[in-house]
């Protein structure tokens, strides 16, 4: 029965995760920008990555927009079901919320753990120089590049079930996202900036290496949208199936 009654009230546990993750974005924003400014007199070597605009470059500063999108999709359309007000969400919204679930959030927070973290062991000036640090502490780090991927399977669990009879829509999103970015990537290198917005595709320029890590994240991206189906599969049916149990 404990079983059964935690899953009626997954509501709350949805609007618990995205208020802690609205948060936690929207402060990390302004804590990162803030303390960039304030560590430009003392690390001089900031200066490029401030005055640059490179900041808007890094997929992390985007997966961090999508989910502080995300979450405010999600509290206004939970928020007004605890309140009795689903009347004033119009059912695009709601749709609209799956549909950034499943097509971005999901994938790419999954995507962005996958490919970060084992750069960043192997070497970290790769990905995130230690130069960073000056701005983006251990935590902030943990946090940005890693909550992510726990709040997307948080997420995944809660979520309102989906049927996947219109793929057409997240995996649209999807692609378009990593399109967008693809081009950033370049358009930076060879036309506005003049530079590479990590050293990976500075030290592989020049080589067969440089798609093969470029082509990485995106291949992630997709890999994660379909095991997503999977996963929601094994929750529903093990949730349906005890659900049985207790009747």
């Amino acid at each position: 029965m404990l079983f059964s009654s935690a899953f009626q009230n997954h509501i709350y546990y949805r609007i618990a995760g995205a208020s802690v993750v609205f948060l936690m974005n929207t402060i990390n924003m302004f804590r990162i920008t803030t303390s960039l400014i304030e560590q430009l007199p003392l690390h001089p070597e900031l200066k490029e990555f401030y005055e640059m605009g490179l900041r808007g470059r890094y997929v992390t500063i985007w997966n961090m927009m999508i989910q502080i999108v995300y979450t405010g999709f999600a509290l206004t359309c939970d928020l007004s079901t605890v309140l009795n007000k689903e009347a004033m969400v119009p059912n695009k919204i709601r749709t609209y919320r799956n549909t950034l679930f499943y097509g971005l959030l999901f994938p790419v927070g999954m995507a962005i753990s996958a490919v970060f973290w084992p750069y960043f062991l192997y070497d970290r000036e790769l990905i995130l120089p230690v130069v960073a640090d000056a701005i983006l502490s251990p935590f902030d780090n943990f946090m940005v590049h890693g909550v992510v991927t726990m709040y997307a399977v948080f997420e995944l669990v809660f979520i309102p079930r989906e049927t996947k009879n219109d793929l057409y829509s997240p995996i649209k999103y999807l692609s378009w996202f990593n399109v967008l970015y693809v081009l950033t990537i370049f358009f930076t290198r060879y036309v506005d900036v003049g530079m590479w917005a990590y050293e990976i595709l500075r030290v592989t320029e020049g080589t067969p290496w440089l798609y093969l890590v470029i082509a990485h994240p995106v291949l992630c991206c997709f890999f994660f949208y379909a095991v997503q189906w999977k996963i929601l599969d094994a929750i529903w049916q093990k949730r349906e199936s005890l659900l049985e149990k207790n009747l």
